[in-house]
C-alpha cells in the first residue's frame, strides 16, 4: 500500500485491563519508528502518567494532557522533545505527558460545561503532516 511522504499514520494502542503491556509496546514502537526517521507523538492519556515515567519525565514538572483536553493549553505548547532541557527522549519522539491531573477531568469539564472537542486532535495531526519527519 502506496502512502504519500507525509501521510499520517494514527496508532491507538489501548486496553481496559492493566499489566498487558500497553505502555512497554507504546514506547517501544515509539522508539522503533523515531529511529527510522519518522516523527513520532504519543499522547499519554493515563491517569497513572506511565508513559510519561517510562520515559523519565516527572508527572508534575509540565503542563499536559489535562491541560489541553480542558482547553487551558494548546497541544502544540506542551509537546516534550528531546530538544527540550533535561528531556531525554529518543530521536523523533514526541511527548504530551500525563499527571495525576486526569483524576479531576471529570469535575472540571462537568463545570465548565465544556466536552472533547475533536478539533483539537485534528488540528495536532495536520500539524504533523504538515512539518513531515523529524
Amino acid at each position: 500500500m502506496d502512502h504519500p511522504e507525509h501521510s499520517t499514520w494514527v496508532i491507538a494502542i489501548g486496553n481496559q485491563k492493566g499489566g498487558v503491556a500497553k505502555t512497554t509496546n507504546t514506547a517501544h514502537i515509539a522508539a522503533a519508528l523515531g529511529r527510522l526517521g519518522r516523527k513520532v507523538l504519543v499522547w499519554d492519556l493515563d491517569v497513572n502518567y506511565g508513559l510519561t515515567s517510562h520515559f523519565g519525565i516527572p508527572p508534575m514538572a509540565y503542563s499536559g494532557t489535562f491541560h489541553v483536553l480542558t482547553g487551558e493549553r494548546e497541544p502544540e505548547d506542551i509537546i516534550l522533545t528531546h530538544e527540550d532541557p533535561d528531556i531525554e527522549l529518543p530521536n523523533g519522539v514526541h511527548l504530551i505527558p500525563s499527571s495525576r491531573d486526569l483524576e479531576k477531568l471529570d469535575a472540571v469539564l462537568s463545570t465548565n460545561d465544556l466536552f472533547f472537542n475533536q478539533e483539537i486532535l485534528l488540528s495536532l495531526l495536520r500539524g504533523y503532516r504538515i512539518k513531515g519527519r523529524a
